[in-house]
């Protein structure tokens, strides 16, 4: 039988075991889908990932989230993303890569021409390391679908977004729950949502953008077609 997900979350696997593992799947020509998710193997099993990603062909979607990576782990993975061109889908949501992970992210995705879907969320980025990712999508042209919830993104990276959205040819759908925005940061983003004819996904649960947000965006979906799926569904205990 062979085997194409192969899906081992929540397993406590080690590094030790994770590089035997990594090596048996180096020449593996059948495997797509590797959820490696909940394991915190750290920094030295994304070490052994990245040698991994460096000669795999295959593996279409690779889930690290919640694996206590940091900014030297982020580092190693981001190096194999410029040389793999199998990859679309890449989750690392709720690790701690940091501002340094996100700028090696970003620089790796300047050279790498087909991931399709990246997620970031909850991984200690505000709007510095916003600024650098955007700037690096826009120069990228192939990334569909990004999520960045969880990160103290702020009206800062409200404002950043708005910016990008304005320019935005390729990226359908952006996930910002929880990200610190307020009714003015909403406002920015709704505003530049007009000039924006590809991006159709938009989610904003859980931040406190409040009636005048609310408004600017039943304004925007009255002026564009563009926007399908709006999620604004406000913080727990929000009258």
């Amino acid at each position: 039988m062979h085997w194409n997900r192969l899906h081992i979350a929540g397993n406590g696997i080690k590094p030790t075991q994770l590089r035997t593992l990594a090596l048996s799947l180096k020449e593996n020509t059948n495997l797509q889908e590797l959820d490696l998710s909940q394991n915190f193997f750290g920094n030295e099993g994304a070490v052994f990932l990245a040698e991994l990603l460096k000669t795999n062909k295959f593996i279409h979607l690779l889930d690290v989230s919640e694996n206590d990576i940091g900014p030297e782990g982020a580092k190693h993975l981001s190096v194999a993303l410029r040389e793999n061109r199998s990859l679309r889908v890449l989750h690392v949501r709720r690790n701690k890569i940091g501002e340094e992970g996100v700028r090696a992210f970003a620089a790796a995705l300047r050279e790498n021409k087909v991931l399709q879907e990246l997620d970031f969320s909850g991984n200690e980025m505000d709007s510095g390391g916003l600024k650098e990712l955007l700037e690096a999508v826009r120069f990228n042209q192939t990334l569909r679908h990004m999520q960045l919830a969880g990160n103290s993104l702020g009206d800062p990276g409200a404002r950043l977004l708005g910016e990008f959205f304005r320019g935005n040819k390729t990226v359908q759908s952006v996930t910002l729950s929880d990200c610190k925005i307020s009714p003015a940061g909403a406002k920015e983003l709704a505003e530049n949502l007009v000039f924006c004819p590809c991006l159709s996904t938009l989610v904003l649960s859980y931040n406190d953008i409040g009636d005048a947000g609310a408004k600017a965006f039943a304004k925007v979906l009255q002026e564009t077609r563009a926007l399908q799926d709006l999620h604004l569904r406000p913080p727990s205990g929000t009258p």
